[in-house]
């Protein structure tokens, strides 16, 4: 009797993993046939004799650098005898923590505070947990970028929980801005004191699921592309313009790039920019500097590869110690959390102006951040055309110290002529994508530029037989004359089906209009919309949609007849954002 309930359980088992097989997508049956075969290679985590010295450095990464530097601390350990386990924080799961009793844990923050989205199962599990991990001990080098608020946000918030759930911190987590190189190899020798010596020591990596890999195209190694055509979409009044962009390469199609998805372009420094720089500093920029590798000119260095705006507290401590200012010092002092809110109204060129000193230039750009790339969103579907690339961008213009400047990115991109050149890279956004389901209904929020992904989104439909969503876009922008973007384009999707119903909030021609009161106006329909499944995507300015959420939810609760719908859409995924 024991076998034959045994065999109608298994047949039952089996009958349920076919049926799920059955429902995956041809991406994710072959997900699932690497991840089977990486399980079959890897090493067992139990089969190990020695779990009370079991030691290993965890890595949580969106485009690379806790990865390579876990890597680098792997290596070192190795080089000192110390064993210690490579662990992707993207392949395991929490239960995993307690076959260590040594964890060194590398993670970054993705935008606003955000873990890296291939962590992110692991970091809300471990946010939720209440399970004890009392014998675990463990370090935490967190990544960020002292220009967002929440800095290395991710990071922290691991520190914390460990702590919180009785694990013992061996070093104090440490927060390191873009220019990390130097205070991660501190950490690193700090965090090697506390692995023991191990004769028969090996480099092991667990966990890592390895996907084919189709290229090598990363932010380290980026992909040149031409500009083909650059528009300008909105009024040449208007001061904030935007631009469209198509950028051709003959490789583009093996960046695997999906609606959602954005680029990461690094920019050039503007020729004003770096001749005021140099100029404050007592430079001619003829004078030689060794970068990545390479002795180059001064004046290329800064214009390629520095960030002559955006200063880190590394650089005001620096800078207080040669200038000996009073101010700076005391300045300098201050916790990091202080310095990063006086730098958000002092620019690299007002400590040279204020405080001037002389020094070389080899010493000068060690103390720059690096020119960070920036992200910007798809607005085309590569299966419409696989080798071409377009790009939505806003000239950024914001103040500073009762000045106007102009975001670096923006006025590079915007400026470039056709026939020139730029190096690009891919930066996946899996949690703003078209959902799995093929049928279910989409509700697009666009505030200006936002609208660019939906445009991706749309062609996608268009050209795929098996997708076949009703779709609704609401889009503000500033008029109608000036600034409707891509209004062709929208016309032509609603021609064809593929585009179900579009309205449109232009606050310079009504500024009584607003996006939750065009929502209001056709509330029932929205409703109906949510309660047949759709999945509502917020897409463009961060204040301006962070708003239009908080109403709309308090709206949706006060409302007994879709009362709970918006705790509904969150537990099932369906709000997808993507702001800045």
């Amino acid at each position: 009797m024991h076998n034959a309930t045994s065999k109608l359980s298994d047949e039952e088992r089996w009958k349920e993993i076919i049926d799920l097989v059955d429902a995956l997508s041809t991406t994710q049956v072959q997900w699932l046939k690497d991840h089977l075969s990486n399980l079959e290679k890897s090493p067992t985590l139990l089969d190990s004799n020695d779990l009370s010295q079991r030691a290993a450095v965890a890595f949580g990464t969106e485009t690379g650098n806790s990865k390579a530097i876990a890597e680098k601390f792997a290596k070192y350990a190795s080089q000192q005898n110390k064993n210690l386990k490579i662990v992707d924080l993207s392949a395991i799961k929490l239960r995993h923590l307690s076959s260590y009793n040594q964890l060194f844990l590398i993670c970054s923050t993705h935008g606003d505070g955000e873990p890296p989205e291939p962590m992110e199962n692991f970091y809300n599990d471990l946010l939720r947990s209440e399970k004890s991990l009392t014998g675990l001990n463990y370090a935490v080098l967190a990544l960020g970028d002292s220009t967002y608020d929440k800095f290395c946000e991710t990071g922290k918030r691991v520190d914390q929980q460990l702590s919180k759930l009785g694990a013992s911190r061996l070093i104090p987590c440490l927060e390191c801005d873009v220019d990390y190189t130097d205070q991660a190899e501190q950490w690193m020798t700090s965090a090697l004191d506390y692995l023991e010596s191990d004769n028969e020591s090996s480099l092991v990596t667990d966990y890592i699921i390895s996907k084919p890999v189709v290229n090598n195209v990363s932010k380290s190694n980026p992909l040149e592309v031409e500009v083909s055509e650059n528009i300008c979409l909105t009024s040449s009044k208007r001061l904030r313009s935007i631009h469209h962009l198509e950028l051709t390469c003959d490789e583009l199609n093996t960046l695997n790039l999906e609606p959602g998805d954005s680029i990461g372009v690094t920019p050039h420094n503007p020729p004003d920019l770096v001749s005021r720089v140099l100029s404050l500093a007592d430079f001619t920029g003829d004078e030689t500097i060794n970068s990545n590798g390479e002795t180059v000119p001064l004046v290329q260095a800064l214009r390629e590869s520095f960030d002559l705006t955006i200063v880190s507290a590394k650089f005001v401590k620096k800078w207080a110690e040669l200038t000996q200012s009073n101010e700076l010092l005391e300045i300098s002092k201050r916790d990091n959390k202080s310095i990063r809110e006086f730098l958000k109204s002092h620019h690299l060129s007002d400590f040279l102006k204020n405080y001037p000193s002389r020094v070389a230039p080899g010493e000068f750009v060690n103390i720059l951040r690096p020119l960070q790339p920036r992200l910007y969103d798809v607005a085309n579907s590569l299966k419409v055309r696989n080798d071409e690339l377009h790009l939505t961008v806003e000239l950024y213009r914001y103040h500073l110290s009762g000045k106007e400047h102009i975001g670096i990115a923006s006025r590079f991109i915007n400026n470039l002529d056709e026939s020139e050149t730029l190096f690009i890279y891919p930066q996946h956004n899996k949690r703003f994508r078209l959902p799995d389901n093929p049928n279910v209904p989409l509700i697009l929020i666009a505030e200006s530029t936002g609208v660019a992904p939906y445009r991706a989104f749309i062609q996608e439909i268009s050209v795929n037989d098996t997708r076949n969503h009703p779709v609704w876009l609401i889009f503000r922008e500033h008029s109608f004359k000036e600034d409707f973007l891509y209004q062709v384009d929208w016309q032509n999707f609603l021609k064809a089906g593929d585009l179900t119903k579009l309205d449109t909030i232009f606050y310079e021609d009504d500024p009584s209009v607003s996006i939750l009161e065009k929502i209001s106006d056709n509330y029932q329909e929205f409703k109906g919309w949510l309660q047949a499944g759709a999945h509502l995507y917020l897409s463009g300015h961060k204040h301006t949609l962070e708003n239009v959420e908080s109403l709309l939810a308090s709206g949706m609760n006060s409302d007994p007849g879709i009362s709970g719908e918006w705790q509904v859409l969150k537990s099932q995924n369906r709000i997808h954002r993507n702001l800045y």
